[in-house]
C-alpha cells in the first residue's frame, strides 16, 4: 500500500531505499536536523519539507550540479526561510518516465546557485522539463506537501 501510494519503496531485498521525503542513499541533499541528526533527502522540495513535516529548525546542504558550488538552507518551522547564496535557486521539473515519481522527478528538483545555471541545465538536458523558483517558493512547496504528512499518518488518512 504504501509503495503504491508512492510513499516507500524498497529494493529487490526489501530494504526501504525511500520514505519520503527521506532516502536511504546518498542524494547529495544533506538535511542536519535540530542540529543533531542529519539524514539525505530524496530532492531539493523534499529537503525543504522536512522542518515543517517534524516541526523542527534543519540546515540543508547541498551543491550546484553544473557548477558544484555548495548551497545552504536554513529553516525553522515559525521563522522565514534564510540561505546562501543570495542567488540560489531550485529547478522544479521532471523527466519522462513510468512508475513511482521518485524514477522521474527527484534526479530534477535540485538546488542551483543561480537561476542562469538553473536555465543552463534544462538546455543541456533537452529531455527535462521545468522550470527554476526561488528557494522560498520551493520552501512553500515543501511545506503543502509535507508539513501535514505525519498528522495524516496518524489519522490513518
Amino acid at each position: 500500500m504504501l509503495a503504491r501510494d508512492d510513499l516507500v519503496h524498497t529494493d529487490a531485498d526489501g530494504r526501504p531505499v525511500v520514505a519520503y521525503p527521506f532516502s536511504a542513499n546518498d542524494r547529495g541533499h544533506r538535511v542536519l536536523i535540530d542540529g543533531a541528526r542529519t539524514v539525505q533527502a530524496m530532492c531539493a522540495i523534499d529537503a525543504l519539507g522536512i522542518a515543517p513535516m517534524l516541526t523542527q529548525p534543519v540546515e540543508i546542504r547541498s551543491r550546484d550540479p553544473l557548477s558544484d558550488g555548495e548551497i545552504c538552507v536554513r529553516l525553522h518551522p515559525d521563522e522565514p526561510v534564510s540561505w546562501e547564496p543570495d542567488d540560489a535557486v531550485v529547478l522544479a521539473g521532471s523527466a519522462p518516465c513510468v512508475g513511482p515519481s521518485f524514477r522521474g522527478c527527484c534526479d530534477v528538483l535540485n538546488f542551483f546557485e543561480t537561476r542562469d545555471n538553473a536555465t543552463r541545465y534544462l538546455h543541456e538536458h533537452p529531455e527535462l522539463t521545468g522550470m527554476p523558483v526561488t528557494i522560498q517558493e520551493a520552501a512553500e512547496a515543501g511545506r503543502l506537501v509535507f508539513a501535514d504528512l505525519l498528522n495524516h499518518a496518524a489519522e490513518g488518512d
